[in-house]
């Protein structure tokens, strides 16, 4: 089994291990995993079991000199002469872990959930990178001037049979006049898409503009609502979300 050993000259832990299908092997951990796997009760000289690896090494946080913090798909496949079983609270501290971390693709959260731990996930990462991505590339491909896209957020929560899929669209205007520095005020879109169980979903679109900006600029904001609803109700059905009935569009 891998063992986890501290650095005499200098801070910090590594791993030995002896793979099956290689020699000796010294993996890399990342300063800032030390203090949650010394939570977990690992210290100098412990052994550390496989499936505590694989899970860091598909997050980059474990890794060789050689492929440094990222990692190719081989690190999801499990292999049966290699796994120690670990008790499920281990598993779930693991989990909660990285959920809890920012700088972890949503997409390999999700496959570390499902094809390392054989947990079953709700998709709910995968769909808001999908979407982000998405959105962000139909809107590249339209004429949306002269405001600017500068951020798209997605968010989805399971409430019941219920889901809800928030899309929070900032955008600002721009100058076509490099010797004005004005910088114009972000106007914000946010809409819910509740996704019910009968299928008739409901969506909900609120706008805030900022009143220091001019008549003539709201309506070019509000042009641009109306090019982005068309943009998202089209995006929004490549992932097989229907709009539905709309609640609420001021």
């Amino acid at each position: 089994m891998p063992t986890l050993k501290k650095y005499v000259n200098k801070e910090g832990y590594y791993i030995n291990a002896r793979p099956s299908d290689a020699g000796n092997v010294t993996y890399q951990v990342d300063p800032s995993i030390w203090d949650f796997l010394e939570e977990l009760g690992y210290s100098h000289e412990s052994d550390i079991e496989w499936d505590l690896i694989k899970p860091f090494r598909a997050a980059g946080l474990i890794y060789t000199a050689g492929e440094g913090p990222s990692v190719g798909d081989d690190a999801f496949e499990p292999d049966s002469s290699k796994l120690s079983e670990l008790p499920d609270e281990t598993i779930q501290a693991i989990l909660d872990y990285l959920e809890s971390r920012n700088d972890i693709n949503p997409r390999i959260k999700d496959q570390i959930r499902e094809r390392i731990f054989g947990h079953e996930g709700d998709g709910s990462a995968t769909l808001i990178v999908g979407l982000e991505d998405r959105i962000s590339e139909r809107i590249q491909q339209c004429d949306m001037r002269p405001w600017e896209t500068k951020s798209i957020e997605v968010e989805v929560d399971q409430n019941g049979d219920d889901r809800e899929i928030t899309l929070s669209i900032y955008s600002r205007k721009t100058s076509s006049d490099l010797l004005v520095s004005f910088v114009y005020p972000e106007v914000s879109h946010t809409v819910t898409v509740v996704e019910r169980r009968d299928g008739n979903n409901i969506v909900d679109w609120e706008t805030n503009v900022d009143r220091s900006l001019s008549w003539n600029d709201t309506v070019t904001a509000l042009e641009y609502k109306t090019k982005l609803a068309n943009l998202l109700g089209e995006t929004l059905s490549e992932f097989d979300i229907s709009m539905g009935k709309t609640l609420h569009i001021p």
